[in-house]
């Protein structure tokens, strides 16, 4: 099933007749970057290897400010979020892939919906490798993102561990 447009109005709908029954859900929101972002599709036939670019179209995907800056993103994310948490099975995950500039406000309204104890991990993503332009920055360079590992019952969850053993 494709649904285009909110999100909030199609989790509401998968609540009304799923309600705690997801295993797994990872979202990956908006940072508040305040850019505007396109989605990028290739048109007509690839044109012959060194003879040019392949013709695309470019479409608006969405802009990412929100009216209050923070405080606007944050409450976009609220009933987007309390949904999530009806919609998990009690042994059910939650990751959220975000930055590190909302990363501390957005954990804490995920505390604040799942509770503290529901909190299982953050999980550093490193995301670049230092070198060229990135090596010119005035302070330290931005190379990672963070994964937030939340439970819908810290006693119940399910967490499939794989064992690798140490090289030689």
């Amino acid at each position: 099933r494709l649904v285009e447009g909110d999100n909030l109005g199609a989790l509401d709908a998968l609540v009304q007749g799923h309600a705690g029954t997801v295993d797994l859900v990872y979202i990956d929101p908006p940072f508040a970057t305040g850019g505007r972002f396109d989605v990028v599709s290739p048109v007509g036939p690839r044109p012959p290897r060194g003879k040019g670019k392949m013709p695309e179209v470019r479409r608006p995907a969405y802009t990412d400010s929100w009216p209050g800056g923070m405080g606007g993103l944050l409450g976009m994310l609220d009933p987007r979020l309390r949904l999530v948490h009806e919609l998990l099975a009690p042994h059910g995950s939650l990751y959220v892939h975000v930055d590190p500039t909302m990363g501390h406000a957005i954990k804490l309204l995920l505390d604040e919906i799942f509770g503290p104890g529901c909190f299982q991990r953050e999980i550093v993503w490193r995301i670049g490798w230092v070198s060229g332009f990135k090596t010119r920055a005035r302070n330290w360079i931005r190379n990672h993102d963070l994964l937030f590992f939340y439970v819908k019952n810290p006693e119940r969850f399910t967490f499939n561990k794989r064992y690798l053993p140490h090289p030689e």
